[in-house]
């Protein structure tokens, strides 16, 4: 068991100094950032319990996630978004215990996590040794080693989310609210714990199969390491510049591309080739005129591209605009009074707040006379 934490929240323009001469790839990073964490569980076997995802808010509002999310993924908030003493003694208590307590048949679980304060809580502790769990707490800064999911899983987790969330900051949004963050992660989610994956992770830090040298390797200092295969480097062309060519092989114009309007870009892409083909293959051409030719193909086709992603990215965004105007005009529920909740009890939550309300509207009705 493991924590990670996400920033999202609003991204706002704002200029960066950086050292041109380091060869590093930079990513803008939200402005007014809001965190959330998310409390994730693996087993050896490859399986694995839904996570606790923990948002920020004093409070927190059935908007935040979708109405036809996963059952049994739980959700808390707190005001700052990390996790706690108290969330973390609730998470074993409600969550851990009785979604392995079947799996355990009466036996011991031993429960691996790090040696955070709310890993190690009296009321954590006490709950766990009447149940038949085993907490074992690893050495202090070591979890990059011998956490399976801090070594292995939470890395491409993080890479799938931020493929699925970088399109829409491309799309020029400033924010992203929680329930397009979750359905992200969801997806992301699905792909990073696989079982492959899972027992992977188990087995690269030597935790089962039990092998403490894959730990202890990954901390001693390496010697006599191969620089590059000599097989690796034949694969590639000794001739600076050389590189295979593929001639075109249609002979004739397609006269089609003349008569259709717009011009399919399959069609455009085609007549392009064959005409730089006969530009190529011509010398009755002027060297300036096959030049411009050549100039305006490409640029056709350029701008065809250009014309298609910005189409697209329009769409998206009107999209995008329209969905979220109806989230906005819905009214927000607020619960209170909840710790770990999962979907169907956040639901259930809003429905009774609903009912309360037509109630106190019915009670409320006032009565006029005419005399």
């Amino acid at each position: 068991m493991d924590e990670t934490g996400f920033n999202i929240g609003d991204y706002e323009a704002r200029n960066v100094v950086v050292d041109t001469s380091v060869q590093s790839r930079y990513q803008a990073q939200p402005g007014r950032q809001e965190w959330v964490t998310a409390v994730e569980c693996i087993c050896a076997d490859g399986s694995s319990i839904p996570p606790l995802i923990i948002f920020t808010g004093e409070t927190f509002v059935q908007q935040w996630v979708p109405f036809d999310f996963d059952p049994f993924w739980k959700f808390s908030n707190t005001i700052k978004g990390w996790t706690s003493n108290e969330r973390g003694s609730e998470w074993l208590k409600l969550y851990f215990e009785p979604a392995t307590r079947e799996k355990a048949n009466g036996q011991y679980r031993l429960l691996i996590c790090d040696g955070h304060g709310s890993h190690s809580t009296t009321d954590l502790l006490a709950h766990a040794m009447e149940h038949k769990i085993l907490v074992f707490l690893r050495v202090p800064h070591s979890s990059h080693i011998t956490q399976s999911l801090d070594a292995t899983i939470f890395d491409p987790l993080k890479r799938i989310l931020s493929g699925l969330t970088a399109p829409l900051f491309q799309l020029g949004m400033s924010k992203m609210p929680k329930d397009e963050w979750i359905k992200a992660y969801y997806k992301a989610h699905q792909q990073a714990f696989s079982i492959k994956n899972i027992k992977a992770a188990f087995s690269n830090t030597g935790i089962y199969p039990f092998n403490p040298h894959k730990a202890l390797n990954r901390i001693r200092p390496q010697s006599n390491l191969s620089v590059t295969s000599p097989s690796l480097l034949s694969t590639f062309p000794t001739t600076p510049g050389s590189r295979s060519v593929t001639p075109v092989s249609a002979v004739t114009f397609p006269t089609e591309i003349l008569t259709s309007s717009p011009s399919d870009f399959s069609s455009l892409q085609s007549a392009n080739s064959v005409l730089n083909h006969m530009v190529n293959t011509t010398t009755s051409l002027p060297t300036l005129a096959r030049q411009f030719i050549r100039c305006i193909t490409s640029a056709t086709e350029k701008l065809f591209a250009r014309t298609s992603i910005l189409q697209e990215r329009n769409e998206a965004q009107e999209a995008l605009l329209a969905k979220r105007k109806h989230r906005e005009s819905v009214k927000r529920s607020l619960i209170k009074g909840k710790g770990l909740i999962s979907t169907p009890e956040i639901h259930a939550a809003k429905a009774e707040l609903e009912h309360k309300s037509k109630k106190r509207r019915q009670n409320g009705i006032t009565y006029i006379f005419l005399c």
